[in-house]
């Protein structure tokens, strides 16, 4: 059986730390926490997935910079292979607003920084750069509704 791994950016707290709690309770077998500033908060989210008989990696990249993505995903290539999904959860909403108060301009402004190299988001950019590793998995995007980041 293959084994299966998600990489959550933005995971130390709300819902990205939901979110790699949640794959620890449906049988992945590891979560990758991705964080850009707090390390305790994704120590803590990490020895929650691992009560919960989840591996749990922690890797500090910030995501709107494309070497340290890179950087971030040489540690997720000398992991054991495993279908490497990915829940992109991070983003940068400064001054934090919720959706309703986000102007097209905001919303223009957040897609280039996340979304705005030639290969699409540069965490899915980081997996498509890495031929070696096969990419088998899924990416999905995921927002807040309060506009609460991680």
């Amino acid at each position: 059986m293959r084994r299966k791994t998600l990489l959550v950016t933005g995971a130390s707290a709300g819902t990205g730390a939901a979110t790699a709690q949640a794959a620890a309770a449906e049988s992945y077998d590891t979560a990758i926490i991705n964080y850009r500033s707090d390390r305790a908060s994704a120590d803590t989210v990490a020895q929650m997935v691992n009560a919960q008989g989840c591996e749990a990696v922690v890797i500090r990249a910030d995501i709107t910079d494309p070497a340290a993505v890179a950087a971030m995903f040489e540690q997720i290539t000398a992991l054991p292979p495993a279908a490497l999904n990915l829940v992109n959860n991070a983003g940068i909403v400064a001054p934090r607003a919720s959706m309703n108060d986000l102007t097209p301009d905001r919303v223009s402004a957040y897609f280039s920084q996340c979304c705005g190299s030639n290969r699409g988001c540069a965490p899915c950019g980081g997996l498509y750069a890495r031929p070696s590793r096969r990419w088998d998995g899924q990416c999905q995007f995921v927002g807040c509704p309060q506009g609460h980041g991680a």
